[in-house]
């Protein structure tokens, strides 16, 4: 009896771990399409990395999107193999501007969601 019941109530947390995990991808697949860069976004960063502005790595990743080799979304997510040009820009800023979001996030921390 001790052992049917156990097995019930493993069932029981295997379902609401399943249900969980379910939400969690459904709610995962809901922000990687609101992540997504607008048409205007690209055009405006395409021109700024073309630019030499943001330095030398994104003018490469620059002539990457504009081959057509590789997207911004797809650089900015980790999933290019080209990714790794856009670290020592951010590192840069995160040097520069890492203490006014350290601030900001310090003085704000429970942030307004947007949805």
């Amino acid at each position: 009896m001790a052992i049917a019941n156990r097995g019930e109530a493993f069932g029981t947390i295997l379902a609401e771990l399943k249900s969980q995990l379910d939400e969690l991808m459904q709610e995962a697949q809901r922000l990687a399409q609101a992540n997504v860069t607008t048409a205007e976004e690209a055009q405006k960063l395409q021109e700024l990395a073309k630019s030499g502005e943001l330095g030398a790595e994104f003018k490469q990743a620059a002539d990457l999107i504009a081959s057509g080799a590789d997207t911004w979304d797809a650089l900015f997510s980790g999933k290019s193999a080209n990714s790794s040009l856009l670290i020592p820009a951010m590192e840069a800023n995160s040097g520069k501007y890492g203490a006014q979001f350290s601030a900001q996030i310090r003085s704000d921390p429970e942030p307004d969601l947007v949805e």
